[in-house]
């Protein structure tokens, strides 16, 4: 709905083959899979996803996990994005944080966070571009969850 309503892009999505299999109403709305288990079927969707921003006003959203992941879980991003950022120069890799929660009602509250696009240098190693894109990810996560109104302070008294 966001890009639907707010991007108007091309959009496509990367996710897990097994997520896929899960979550099937994913590949109804543009998301192809990655087989993170077999290196080459991995090389061939990233090539496919470099190969989809030939189109007109591509975009292409990635969980950099490989998998959903509970909100508050750490940050262990795939190499797949570096190699991504290697191969797409002229591509702006923009980080989206989502954070939903039910904290207050027992409706869910959904709350986004589209960032500004991540600058680095293109010398540095794929390990270090990963890292890089962990901490820009993490540090909007932990804002986001500020803003949303989170504060497990009255949890942790119980831990």
């Amino acid at each position: 709905m966001l890009n639907e309503y707010r991007f108007r892009q091309q959009a496509r999505a990367i996710m897990e083959d097994k997520q896929m299999k899960t979550y099937s109403l994913f590949q109804k709305i543009g998301a192809f899979s990655i087989n993170r288990d077999d290196p080459r079927s991995a090389i061939t969707s990233l090539r496919y996803a470099v190969q989809s921003f030939e189109r007109d006003n591509a975009s292409l959203f990635i969980y950099p996990e490989g998998t959903i992941t509970p909100a508050g879980n750490s940050m262990n991003f795939e190499a797949g994005l570096a190699w991504l950022h290697d191969k797409l120069n002229e591509v702006d890799f923009v980080p989206v944080g989502i954070y939903m929660h039910t904290i207050r009602h027992n409706k869910p509250e959904l709350h986004l966070h589209v960032g500004r696009p991540v600058r680095m240098n293109k010398s540095l190693t794929k390990e270090e571009k990963t890292a890089h894109f962990e901490n820009v990810l993490d540090q909007m996560l932990d804002e986001l969850r500020q803003t949303a109104g989170f504060d497990d302070s009255e949890f942790e008294r119980f831990l």
